[in-house]
């Protein structure tokens, strides 16, 4: 159980959306490298144990993910969905975990974007296994110059540590690399990261140095990588090579063979290694804007809708934290700005409902959306609440530009700009329309 533990805590830090550097405006399609009015992704690999799904907004930014995990008909399905303010900037991202067999219970994971004078400032959250992060970002001359990360571990099984990641710019203002170290609780460095860029914002290469702390403690006990990268004119990694710079040899050589779509997305890529005899095909199913995407994502939202109430997720705010506990050493000498407190909100209120902060409303569609009605129909450009229900995902509620045949328009919402809440009203009869499912409007646990 401590190694399942290890490999959600993993997949719960983890987080390829984020962006870095001066290419803070990109869309999350840009950030990826897809081209055109993409709205669904589904990768396919080859009867490989997991399976992706991406959905993407009218703006070009992420909706929702979907891990698809089946092994032998045990099955996970982690779903992230975004949540994102008027001007479009990311203010939460919530994971939850769906599963079809009795195991322990884990935590929701919600990370909480904050932003000054429109720039990203902090990310906080509490891992799928209870643990603090706290992510703080600086910024000189409007270019990001440093991360600093500070992992505050409740769980004997892992330790507290501060990650700092330094960003380095060129003479023509260009992410030129970046620098990351990470320091363990006692002082102990954990691991070393150089990454170098082209001057297209491509990364080049990616030195790492990983200590594996093994009980001896042995000064050999360390590995020092480096992968170099090549890319065709699409931006598609060709060529991956790595190297044991301990040894000073090459361990693998890495080709890969594209077939793209119209748009010059790849819909097929093909993985050669040198140190296997096999070659791994990951086909991906795209769509674009106006296509139906219905029948590629129905097995996973029944599967969600199938599983949710039986889905074991843990109540926070029922933890009862060590109060006499202390900040760890290595945090006494950072500034106090960037040292996770261990007096939370959970200590201070400890019936305060967890998902909704206390506020007994819906998540999901208790805040304004924006929606833009046809002349006649309704107040021009405005934002909106209806309880009960959200603006269609699929365009975005931007009613301005559909043609007389109104149930062609738009085939999940038929041009009404709203759909069910899939939070609290997903059959549209829910019995709490409107308010936080988990507490059921009254802010408190019972």
């Amino acid at each position: 159980m401590k190694k399942y533990l290890k490999y959600i805590l993993i997949i719960s830090i983890f987080s390829f959306f984020q962006s870095c550097g001066k290419n803070t405006n990109q869309n999350d399609l840009e950030k990826i490298n897809l081209k055109g009015d993409v709205i669904f992704v589904g990768f396919d690999e080859g009867g490989k144990l997991s399976k992706d799904i991406w959905e993407f907004d009218n703006n070009g930014n992420f909706i929702r993910t979907i891990e698809y995990i089946d092994y032998e008909n045990l099955i996970i399905l982690y779903e992230t969905s975004f949540t994102r303010d008027t001007t479009n900037k990311l203010i939460t991202e919530n994971k939850h975990c769906f599963f079809n067999y009795e195991r322990q219970p884990i935590f929701p994971i919600t990370k909480k974007y904050n932003y000054l004078n429109d720039k990203l400032s902090t990310i906080t959250y509490q891992t799928m296994t209870g643990d603090d992060v706290s992510e703080k970002y600086k910024y000189e001359n409007d270019n990001l110059v440093e991360i600093k990360e500070v992992f505050y571990s409740k769980n004997q099984d892992f330790r507290s540590s501060i990650s700092t990641t330094n960003f380095f710019y060129n003479k023509k203002n260009n992410l030129d690399s970046t620098k990351q170290i990470t320091v363990y609780e006692d002082g102990a460095i954990g691991g070393k990261n150089t990454k170098i860029y082209l001057p297209n914002g491509l990364l080049k290469s990616d030195e790492n140095y990983l200590n594996n702390f093994d009980e001896n403690k042995s000064l050999e006990n360390f590995t020092v990588s480096l992968r170099e990268y090549k890319y065709n004119d699409n931006n598609d990694l060709v060529e991956e090579k790595v190297t044991d710079l301990k040894k000073n040899e090459v361990t693998q050589s890495i080709n890969y063979n594209y077939i793209y779509d119209n748009k010059n997305n790849w819909i097929e890529k093909t993985k050669i290694s040198n140190d296997s005899k096999d070659q791994d095909v990951v086909k991906r199913k795209i769509i674009y804007k106006g296509e139906n995407y219905t029948e590629f994502i129905a097995k996973y939202d029944l599967f969600i809708l199938t599983y949710k109430s039986s889905s074991k997720e843990l109540d926070r705010s029922s933890i009862k934290l060590d109060e006499e506990s202390t900040s760890v050493p290595v945090f006494q000498s950072q500034d106090n700005e960037n040292t996770v407190s261990n007096n939370t909100p959970q200590q201070q209120e400890k019936r305060k409902c967890y998902d909704c902060n206390g506020t007994g409303q819906c998540s999901k569609c208790s805040k304004p959306q924006r929606v833009r009605y046809k002349q006649g129909e309704s107040p021009h450009d405005h934002n909106e609440i209806r309880q009960g229900m959200i603006v269609c995902h699929q365009c975005g509620g931007n009613l301005m530009d559909f043609g007389s045949d109104k149930n062609k328009s738009c085939y999940l919402c038929k041009a009404s700009g709203w759909l069910n809440c899939r939070e609290c009203n997903s059959n549209g009869n829910g019995q709490h329309i409107g308010q936080c499912q988990t507490c059921k409007g009254t802010g408190y646990r019972n």
